[in-house]
This record gives structure tokens, sequence and C-alpha cells, in this order.
């Protein structure tokens, strides 16, 4: 029974907005793995592996020699599903780093209550299980998409996962098995992209001419696939690397970003952040030189190389105890971009090097719409 006094006032929990969600997954960032991806996907048609080689005759009377996987890549590159499966390929990703996000917060909710309060999950807007519940759900839809293109592109979804746990909930407190297993989630990632072109192009084979394996039937091949495809005169080892080339430069280039971020919470000297940014300046170089058209590679990825190497200069002046790594790391993620257009550049695919540059449209209108968390208000006397 109520006794007439004023009844005490109860402050309602925080609520979350689409924008908490949205600081909740960093969703600025996520233009970084889709385009990791796709650059991937489209550099593996152009990068077909060693193998069998064929002596073919085209209309013109020249003889070449092709390689199985060349011919069936370059026949894949006309099928009607390419872009469907580009797509298909970009939400795998972004579902794959969304939850991989989400479920970073999930796991640091005890850190970041002291360090970052103003987080959604520390701040109670978000409550962990409905975080976990939705991070689950976005992998769920991410290997439930990859299964639309193959069997291989979902077991490396699955190993993408794997990969996104081991660092979500165990790795990520020691910084060189950290770093290893962030730069894992890229290649994973990158990976699919190599795998879902591979299962395009064997698709369109099996559709086409009622085989997936050129050495069946190579006169069932069109003359004009032919023609185009010549075999490359590099080391083979070069060759074997080429497909692949994408995932491979994410990996490393990301292990040793995510290295840099260690150093964001304790202090360490200059000199670990300039051979850090050094390092990286030599993913650059040696991702150029190993490209199909070194020469167009170095031009593009070049300045990259330096902006590494200036990144890092400016990190270690600043100290790392007054955020200079944080501020290296802030700057180096934007430039994954850039290394997926170097990437595109040097493979020949010059009108497809300006997607990931035009993605840079979106990360900035996000990143405006997100912003940084804003401060809880000042306590009333």
């Amino acid at each position: 029974m109520s006794d007439g006094g004023a009844s005490e006032a109860t402050t309602p929990p925080p609520t979350a907005g689409l924008v908490d969600w949205l600081r909740l997954v960093r969703i600025p960032l996520v233009v970084t793995a889709i385009s990791n991806s796709v650059t991937a996907y489209l550099i593996a048609f152009e990068s077909p592996k060693p193998g069998p080689t064929f002596p073919v005759t085209g209309p013109a009377g020249t003889t070449v020699s092709l390689t199985a996987d060349a011919i069936v890549l370059d026949a894949g590159r006309q099928s009607a599903s390419l872009p469907w499966v580009g797509l298909t390929l970009a939400l795998v990703s972004s579902c794959l780093y969304l939850a991989g996000m989400a479920l970073n917060d999930f796991f640091d909710r005890r850190r970041d209550a002291g360090l970052y309060p103003g987080r959604p999950i520390p701040s109670g807007k978000i409550p962990p299980a409905t975080a976990f519940l939705a991070a689950a759900t976005l992998l769920l839809v991410g290997v439930g998409a990859s299964i639309s293109i193959g069997a291989i592109p979902t077991v490396l979804a699955v190993f993408t996962v794997g990969a996104i746990f081991a660092y979500d909930g165990v790795l990520k407190r020691w910084a060189v098995p950290g770093s290893i297993a962030m730069g894992a989630c890229r290649l994973g990632n990158g990976l699919l992209g190599v795998a879902a072109a591979y299962a395009v192009a064997r698709g369109y084979m099996a559709e086409s001419f009622g085989v997936e394996s050129i050495e069946l039937s190579l006169a069932s091949v069109p003359p004009a696939f032919l023609e185009r495809v010549r075999a490359n005169e590099i080391p083979e080892a070069l060759a074997t690397v080429r497909p692949v080339l994408a995932p491979l430069a994410a990996f490393v280039f990301v292990t040793l970003l995510t290295a840099v971020s260690t150093l964001e919470d304790r202090p360490a000297p200059g000199g670990v952040l300039i051979a850090l940014g050094a390092a990286m300046a030599l993913v650059c170089l040696g991702a150029a030189g190993a490209s199909a058209h070194p020469l167009a590679a170095f031009v593009a990825l070049g300045p990259l190389a330096v902006l590494c190497i200036v990144f890092a200069l400016r990190g270690a002046r600043m100290g790392t105890d007054r955020g200079g790594a944080g501020k290296m790391v802030k700057w180096m993620l934007r430039s994954l971009l850039l290394l997926d257009a170097g990437l595109l550049f040097g493979a020949g695919l010059w009108a497809w090097a300006l997607l990931p540059v035009g993605l840079y449209v979106p990360f900035l209108l996000l990143a405006r719409i997100v912003g940084p968390p804003r401060p809880p208000p000042p306590a009333r006397s």
C-alpha cells in the first residue's frame, strides 16, 4: 500500500539504437573485408595455377602451351553466374567480418568496462547475450551463403569462423599468436575468393561442355578461349603464388598491423613501430614483384610502401604510450583498400582497380554516421 510519499525514481536501462549496433560491428571497415575477397576472386581468373600443359594451335596458326586450369578459368570468365557469385562472396565476407567484430567486444566486455565504458556492451545498451546471438546469426548466414558457392568455399568459411573464435576468444591475449590468428581471418576470407573463382569456372565447364576438367575434353573448348590464355613463362613457384597472391599479401599485412595494435596499451621503443612499418612496406613491394605486371604494380603499390614508412615514423615520433601505435593502426587499416587496388592494377585489371578505391566513399560515409562514441554527460551536483 502506498504511504502517499513520492515514489523513488528509477532510471530506465539504456537502449540500443541503430548507431550502437553499427559501432558494435565496426561497420565502416566492413568494406575492407569485401574488397579483400572480391579482389582475390577477380585476380584468380587472371592467374591460373601451373599444371599439365597441352599444345594448342589457335585460329591464327600460333601454337601455345596451356595449362588445364588456365583453360578452365578463362572459360569461366564467360559464366553468367560470375557477378552473382561475386555478390554472394561479398555477403559472406560481410557476415563473417561483422560477426567477428561483435564477438571481439563480447569477449572483451569485462576489459572494456574499465577501458572503454562507452562501448555498446559495457554501457549496457546491448546485452552480452544479445550481441553473441547476433554474431552467431551472422556466422550462420555467412556460412550458409557460402554453401551456395561450393564445397571448398564452405570449408574455407568454416575455417575463417574457427580463426575468428581463436582470435577473439583465446589468442589475442598474446601478441604473436594473436597477430597470426587475425591474419588467418583475412587469409581465409581471401582464399574464399580464390575458391569461388574455381567453383564458377568448373561449374561453367560442366554446364557448357559436360565436363569440369579440361583434360577430359580439350577439343570441346572454343578456340576463342584458347587464344586468350597463354602459358606463363615464369618459374613454376611464382605461377603457384599468383592465384593466392592477394590472400597472402592480406595475411602478412594484417598480421603485422595487428602486431602494431598490440602496442597501443603499453610503451614500446619507436624502433619497433619503424621495423613493423618497414616490414609492411616490403609486403607491398614483394606483392608488386610477384604480380603479372610488376611495373604497373610497383607504380600502384610503391606509394603505399612509402606511406607505411611515413606512418610508422609518425607513430614512433608520437610514442606508443601517447597513442602513436593507435594512430598508425587507424591510418593503415584504411590502406587495405589501396593494397587491393594495387594488386588488381598489377594483375592487369585496370578498371577493376577502381573498385577498392571507390569503396572509400561508403567507408567515409559510414564513419561519419557512426562517429566516435559520445562521452556521458557530466554529473550534476
